[in-house]
């Protein structure tokens, strides 16, 4: 069984039944994996910030990641001889030559996908320029499909590559005002989800009389972003829009988009409510459930926490903890009663991510240090924690996603920031993977 991660360490016990200190993962071959984004000009090599948004596994062990990186040159921005007296023996073909190559090379915020095989080197990548890739899916016919959103922040995207990243079609989308991609999912029909947070400009008028004029004036504006559902088919056609959370001075985020006979959506939301003349701040998560035509069903209240998909039964778990960490199982409608409590010693804040189930055992994983480190717990069928491990306290990458392999091996990536080599006074951020092989 092989485990690729970037994880945790703690102790447990049970509500239900008193369990002792869960053991180390032990007989662990670790081999560790980094992924630097670099170019070069006139043989001078810059490298840029990688950071990876998703990973996924194919039949022959190979894995596709996808990012969205940024890099400049160090000359990019230099200007010609200033002392030349004639602007056109400043402004030569070379200088504008360069130029034209600086443009081609650099990159604001863009977006790739890359192949690797199953001795982790790379086979291929595909680029998007000033487009970067949020999310990644695996498609029943095996392509590969990649939402983002654009530079701008004006449309989000969906694209679809073969196996050999080649780019089956590529199709952009405009959606209200900065559309945010928080989650995507897949059907059964290759039909996407897409939940997007939406930002809003609330203007805030001011009047004010001059003699018999009264005139109106824009002084102030305030943000606010509303929660949408889109489906999209697989054909590339935007189906329906539905509005999840759309309410007047509210920011409003999305998690978690789970799709079964109905979908789950989780959210988090802040604003203000005006009770007897005074605002007050109101903030909390909410968990929504749908038809699959996006109408809401049933909304609940489920403040700190998140929802997981294990063995294809619904959990609700602590978000945000330092100490124990919760699953509440799933009853009726949308209750969900305290299933089991894991006791976490010797952590700092704890943030749940994401669930994977396996063929013999189930897993929970996180970070460990706020958003920094992960966490990766081990679950027998029967949700007792049995095993645990981290990375080293020395280095603390960010856990990015996690997925289960064909043959049952864990993979996690994760965001490091560190130097590319010893000569380097920079660091930069790029892409990591642990390969942890269990005996």
């Amino acid at each position: 069984m092989r485990i690729y991660c970037t994880c945790l360490l703690f102790y447990f016990s049970f509500s239900l039944g008193l369990q002792g200190q869960i053991p180390s993962m032990d007989n662990l071959d670790i081999k560790e994996f980094t992924f630097f984004y670099k170019d070069s000009i006139k043989n001078e090599v810059t490298f840029g910030n990688y950071e990876p948004t998703g990973i996924l596994s194919t039949n022959d062990n190979s894995l596709i990641v996808s990012t969205q990186f940024s890099i400049s040159f160090p000359n990019q921005y230099k200007m010609p001889d200033q002392h030349k007296i004639v602007a056109s023996e400043a402004y030569t073909k070379e200088y504008f030559e360069e130029q034209k190559i600086y443009r081609q090379k650099s990159h604001v915020s863009s977006g790739s996908i890359f192949k690797l095989n199953s001795q982790r080197k790379k086979i291929w990548e595909t680029f998007f320029k000033e487009k970067r890739v949020v999310r990644i899916k695996l498609l029943s016919d095996s392509t590969i499909l990649a939402v983002g959103e654009d530079v701008s922040m004006n449309l989000f995207w969906m694209a679809k590559l073969d196996q050999e990243g080649q780019i089956l079609f590529e199709k952009q989308y405009k959606f209200k005002r900065q559309p945010n991609i928080e989650n995507i999912e897949t059907d059964s029909l290759n039909n996407v989800y897409l939940l997007l947070s939406t930002e809003r400009l609330n203007l805030i008028s001011v009047s004010k009389i001059y003699g018999k004029r009264k005139i109106h004036f824009f002084k102030e504006t305030e943000n606010e972003s509303d929660l949408y559902l889109v489906k999209i088919s697989s054909k590339g056609r935007m189906v329906w829009k539905k509005a999840i959370d759309n309410r007047k001075n509210y920011m409003t985020y999305g998690y978690d988009l789970l799709l079964k006979k109905n979908i789950y959506i989780t959210s988090r939301y802040e604003g203000f409510e005006k009770l007897k003349g005074v605002e007050n701040i109101d903030e909390g998560r909410m968990l929504y459930k749908l038809d699959r035509n996006g109408n809401i069903i049933d909304k609940s209240q489920i403040d700190n926490k998140r929802l997981l998909l294990i063995d294809n039964q619904l959990y609700l778990t602590t978000f945000e903890h330092e100490d124990s960490l919760v699953l509440y199982k799933h009853s009726k409608s949308l209750d969900y009663l305290p299933f089991r409590t894991i006791l976490l010693k010797d952590m700092k804040k704890i943030w749940i991510q994401k669930a994977l189930s396996g063929k013999e055992f189930n897993y929970i994983v996180g970070t460990h240090h706020h958003n920094l480190g992960c966490l990766l717990i081990e679950l027998n069928k029967q949700s007792q924690a049995i095993g645990y491990w981290k990375n080293s306290e020395n280095n603390l990458p960010s856990f990015v996603d996690a997925i289960l392999t064909r043959d049952n091996s864990v993979i996690i990536v994760a965001r490091e920031y560190s130097k590319p080599n010893k000569e380097m006074n920079k660091s930069v951020n790029s892409v990591k993977i642990y390969e942890i092989e269990k005996d």
